[in-house]
């Protein structure tokens, strides 16, 4: 598959996606079985200069094409009718990688909550955002060590800023796979 989304044909990977799921394969497997190793080895080819910048965004590109096609399929299953609360999911200001973000609110969307994912935002816009309204919960996606000290201060700020004073936050992305501590 990663030799699918990185080859000039871009039809061969949403057919191999397509097949999967035509074959009984569920939506949440290929999600978290296919798309999120694939997104991984990019990030490993990526880093040992095994591809450049193009090609990756590309990559990442038809992956979150492949996320659209399949998100009504995906969602279909939801198992709730009633909202359970607000999320707002975003990368720490600077960064742009989205991808997994979108799948978290996927499933978030599906189990219930209202979800709103953008990037990148800048930190003014995300602390007149938590102050306009009200977020259960705020979620980061961080993909380098370098920018733990950026999602520090950002916390501390939307906390500050938050029309909920117990908003919760949830943390994800490359770095935290990386080191979980």
């Amino acid at each position: 598959f990663v030799d699918a989304i990185r080859g000039t044909d871009e039809g061969r990977a949403h057919d191999y996606v397509r097949t999967l799921v035509a074959n009984g394969t569920p939506v949440e497997a290929v999600y978290l079985d296919l798309l999120s190793p694939t997104a991984r080895r990019l990030g490993e080819l990526w880093d040992n200069d095994e591809c450049d910048f193009v090609e990756v965004t590309l990559a990442m590109g038809r992956m979150q094409g492949l996320l659209r096609e399949l998100s009504q399929v995906f969602l279909a299953d939801a198992s709730r009718s009633e909202t359970v609360g607000n999320v707002l999911l975003t990368c720490v200001p600077g960064e742009q990688h989205t991808l997994g973000l979108i799948m978290v609110g996927e499933f978030l969307l599906r189990d219930g909550w209202r979800v709103l994912v953008g990037a990148p935002w800048t930190e003014n816009d995300l602390l007149e955002m938590v102050a306009a309204e009200w977020y259960d919960v705020i979620g980061f996606s961080v993909g380098c060590q370098s920018r733990i000290s950026t999602l520090k201060r950002e916390i501390r700020r939307l906390r500050a800023s938050s029309r909920n004073p117990g908003v919760q936050v949830m943390v994800g992305g490359k770095v935290f796979n990386d080191d979980p501590a």
